[in-house]
């Protein structure tokens, strides 16, 4: 909640130049507690100041995903990577949507296409790397899968040794990577560092049906660990929405 009333106070404040990335970044906190259509509005209104279309797209691209609109977040990627936006960003949410619709060789063809995509750019990236595992996995390249969970493995590792700023993150991706690999405890073990965590993000609202966590999901402990943090969700979100009312948003 202090970064969407840090955010806010500066759209109201600022409105030179700095006002279409202050409504981008508001847009974004909206979204991290589930206020989807008010982060749209914001988008929206960046929009029509800087005309940044493959911007908006992307942005609008990621609303639709953490609304489980997997088809919307697809259609809004494709329109930003047809006017030029970051392909990666782009290429991710769309092979992660169609992991999420069961449609695995679409999501293996488009997390190729974001590895070769980052590869070529000399880059890394921490968050979709158990998606793309799990891609490689659902198609039968077993070493391609397992080369990308180790990946994952190490990156999530190194973030909590140096507790690199969101690291608590990792935990869920190894979480996520340690139970598709059917290490069970090892996924709880991380499941129960990143309750400790106490995150209270939209995307904990997708995880009792993440198609990663097919080996645990029907377990005692898994589904009261997600009622747990189901709870810490909906304590902020209700935090937030009762704010928002006051401050006469809602």
């Amino acid at each position: 909640m202090n970064s969407i009333a840090s955010f806010m106070k500066a759209v109201s404040l600022i409105r030179g130049p700095e006002l279409p990335g202050n409504l981008k970044h508001l847009g974004f906190a909206l979204t991290s507690i589930g206020f989807h259509s008010l982060a749209k509005q914001q988008y929206l209104e960046a929009l029509n100041l800087d005309k940044d279309t493959s911007a908006y797209y992307i942005r609008l691209a990621y609303v639709e995903f953490c609304a489980a609109n997997y088809e919307k977040a697809i259609e809004a990627s494709q329109n930003a990577m047809a006017i030029g936006s970051n392909d990666t960003e782009s290429l991710s949410i769309i092979g992660r949507s169609y992991v999420y619709l069961g449609q695995y060789k679409e999501a293996l063809y488009y997390m190729k296409k974001f590895t070769e995509e980052l590869e070529s750019l000399g880059q890394t990236n921490l968050y979709s790397l158990p998606w793309v595992a799990y891609s490689y996995l659902q198609n039968g390249y077993s070493e391609e899968s397992d080369f990308y969970v180790n990946e994952q493995i190490n990156f999530a590792n190194m973030w909590i040794e140096n507790r690199v700023s969101g690291f608590g993150e990792s935990y869920m991706r190894l979480a996520l990577v340690y139970a598709f690999t059917g290490a069970k405890e090892k996924a709880y073990e991380n499941l129960r560092m990143y309750k400790k965590t106490g995150s209270g993000s939209i995307h904990i609202m997708r995880t009792r049906n993440e198609p990663l966590f097919e080996n645990i999901r029907n377990e005692p402990e898994f589904d009261q660990i997600m009622n747990d943090l189901e709870a810490i969700y909906q304590e902020e979100h209700e935090r937030v929405r009762q704010w928002l009312e006051e401050d006469d948003m809602l």
